[in-house]
């Protein structure tokens, strides 16, 4: 049977106990004195101590066998990898150990895992914070070294964790850090079919943070943007960085950071070289080049711009509301985003929401991310998945999707759902059917689509402008795209004609994704 929350919630508060290992498991409470849970897809989790230590106590109310087989597995490699390295912390796969009752009597023995959860370990984002707040970049540099020594451990291990963030890694009080929360591990070889698929999912989110605490070193402010952006929650990869990043990068003379970038396919979505990676990784323990903090800076600036738009008033007066209303929100919410079209977005506790330019919130915080609004339009992230809203809250696109793109200016939403993508109008309205295998920047009058292998491009409603004859395509900048054509790397107009020889590159010279 599946197991409802409740139903588990009934066992654990048990007096007499229903495991059949764990009797002396510690369960934390609240005030009232019930145990602290915490809910995330198909499981329940609560904090206990166990033989004097700190766990996570996971019950699974998904009973599906495929699944519970493949945990169970993945619990073996841990236990054998923890013997090799401490990056791991210690799970247990517990087979048939709560004893649970559904509402007619009947009952079933339920698996369980147990993930430790070290003493004074904090989770990354909550240390990026600390440290970005105080602008403490010694530290950060610190910690950045530790990360690049368990990235390549992790590419050196077999190992894919499947869902790599700030939010699945914990610094300890020694400066150590560990993974957490291995549901999506998985232990893989190149003889696997999705082995390169499988792969990139820890390589682009590798990348990811790299360049992005190798930002904050440089200009801790940049944390403040970065954190609620999808490329610090996900393995996407995000356009509007790779310039800012390859810009700081090239100025200073960081040859690491132009070498990630370059491994970087944005039309893809993918990290090319796994072994570059590495190497690169080695090259930044040791590197004592940061990134030119100047162009960070100016970027930061121009995203903390807090003048609404279009609202008539007395600017002395508003100008004073701002900067007091300002001041009282920075006490009550853990991030606050620029006033964009009269709203800004805030987060508490890791939940996201909107208020009015007073301060009134007017969209709650139930998202787990979202986006400043565009042309009344915005991006928001719930249990995983991606959809746009309005200003009333209410949803245009409703989230379902793995992947969400709204601009504003051509009035189109890209989004991809089972590796497809597709485009909609600013009111919902499929313009473009999920029928292409890739897609890249909607930011140009040409978008590059990909379809059995090959590529070409389409205008915003659809039209084929160049058909899909490219073994590789990049997106258009001023007129001009990179494309791939029996292994030349040639330059081509938006009609499709051959202007010149390109440069081979991860990306081109000239053209970022």
């Amino acid at each position: 049977m599946s197991l409802s929350v409740c139903q588990v919630l009934e066992s654990v508060e048990n007096g007499e106990g229903r495991f059949r290992t764990l009797q002396n498991v510690v369960f934390e409470t609240d005030p009232a004195g019930c145990p602290v849970f915490t809910v995330s897809g198909r499981m329940i989790s609560f904090p206990v101590s166990w033989q004097g230590r700190s766990y996570v106590l996971k019950c699974l109310l998904d009973r599906n066998h495929q699944r519970l087989v493949e945990r169970n597995s993945v619990a073996v490699v841990v236990g054998q990898k923890i013997q090799q390295n401490g990056y791991l912390v210690d799970y247990r796969y517990l087979s048939n150990e709560l004893l649970v009752f559904d509402d007619m009597g009947q009952s079933c023995y339920a698996d369980v895992v147990l993930m430790e959860m070290p003493e004074g370990a904090k989770p990354l984002y909550i240390v990026f914070d600390e440290l970005c707040l105080d602008e403490n970049r010694e530290k950060l540099r610190e910690l950045f070294r530790e990360f690049c020594r368990m990235a390549v451990w992790l590419i050196d291990s077999g190992l894919v964790h499947g869902a790599l963030s700030p939010q699945t890694m914990i610094l300890l009080p020694n400066g150590a850090l560990r993974l957490i929360h291995y549901e999506r591990m998985r232990m893989i070889s190149e003889q696997d079919d999705d082995y390169e698929v499988v792969r990139d999912t820890d390589n682009v989110m590798l990348a990811n943070m790299v360049l992005g605490q190798k930002a904050m070193i440089a200009c801790p402010e940049i944390y403040r943007t970065l954190k609620g952006d999808p490329m610090f929650l996900r393995p996407v990869v995000r356009s509007s960085f790779l310039p800012l990043f390859l810009e700081a990068a090239d100025r200073s003379g960081c040859v690491p950071v132009q070498k990630i970038i370059g491994l970087i396919d944005p039309c893809n979505r993918i990290l090319r070289d796994r072994n570059a990676l590495r190497e690169a990784l080695l090259q930044l323990i040791d590197t004592t080049t940061e990134l030119d903090a100047e162009v960070l800076k100016e970027f930061v600036a121009g995203r903390n711009d807090f003048s609404p738009k279009g609202h008539q008033s007395n600017p002395a007066v508003e100008e004073t509301c701002r900067i007091t209303s300002r001041s009282l929100l920075e006490e009550r919410y853990d991030w606050i985003g620029p006033v964009c079209e009269s709203m800004i977005c805030v987060s508490k506790n890791d939940h996201w929401g909107y208020l009015d330019y007073t301060g009134k919130e007017v969209i709650a915080l139930r998202y787990d991310w979202a986006d400043d609004f565009a042309e009344g339009r915005a991006c928001v992230l719930l249990e995983g998945y991606y959809g746009l809203i309005d200003k009333r809250g209410d949803e245009i696109l409703p989230p379902v999707y793995e992947e969400i793109e709204w601009n504003c200016v051509f009035g189109t939403v890209k989004v991809s759902s089972d590796g497809c993508f597709g485009l909609f109008d600013r009111n919902g309205d499929c313009v473009v059917p999920m029928i292409y295998r890739c897609m890249g920047s909607i930011d140009n009058e040409l978008i590059m689509v990909g379809v059995d292998d090959r590529f070409g491009y389409i205008r915003h409603d659809g039209t084929v402008v160049i058909p899909p004859v490219y073994d590789e395509a990049y997106d258009f900048q001023n007129g001009k795209a990179v494309v791939v054509q029996n292994g030349r790397y040639v330059e081509i107009d938006s009609s499709g004609a051959v202007l010149r020889e390109a440069v081979e590159y991860g990306i081109p010279e000239k053209v970022h994704s």
